[in-house]
């Protein structure tokens, strides 16, 4: 029986990861203020008996509410937003992963080495920017791979006095570079 993949590192990136759990908390924290607060406009002219440890209160449906609420259920509410976060970890994940490959595969293309290829689980973000990144690294290593090919045939024609070969091997040189948009040296 295979072993399930096993997750070592709940934060990929703790500074984005953090933000963005922070966000959705304090998203839901103000949800449930504005909807209380709508709840406090709507029923500011009603009364509410409320019955507490054998006794009865009359008061504004608002205030004797929220104060019910926040008595009775300020539990559930710090765990609910403890969830909130706790998802959203396991759902930050979908763009952290991602972001974290990016990086280190433009480090290792930042290093001269094409040899990279970004691989992403099925659902996370960015599968179509995976797709063009790993083409073009394709690409770019195929047209670097025939200017090898060309420099080592345009060395052996020079040596060997073939200067008219060598031309032809120094115009498919200059097309290849060409067809890439150079920013200017400087």
């Amino acid at each position: 029986m295979t072993r399930g993949y096993k997750r070592r590192n709940y934060f990929i990136n703790q500074e984005l990861q953090g933000k963005m759990i922070l966000m959705i908390f304090l998203m839901s924290v103000f949800g449930v203020a504005l909807f209380t607060l709508i709840f406090c406009l709507l029923s500011t002219d009603h009364l509410t008996i409320a019955y507490a440890k054998q006794q009865f209160r009359v008061g504004n449906t608002p205030s004797v509410l929220i104060k019910e609420l926040f008595q009775a259920n300020w539990l559930f509410i710090l765990m609910g937003g403890g969830v909130v976060s706790v998802l959203m970890l396991f759902v930050s994940h979908a763009f952290a992963g991602p972001l974290y490959r990016f990086e280190a595969v433009f480090k290792g293309l930042n290093n001269r080495d094409l040899n990279q290829h970004i691989q992403l689980r099925a659902k996370d973000i960015g599968q179509s920017l995976v797709a063009e990144i790993n083409e073009f690294s394709k690409l770019y290593s195929a047209d670097l791979h025939r200017l090898q090919e060309l420099s080592a045939s345009l060395a052996d024609k020079l040596q060997k006095q073939q200067v008219d070969a060598a031309k032809d091997d120094q115009r498919e040189i200059s097309e290849i570079i060409n067809r890439y948009n150079l920013k200017p040296k400087g």
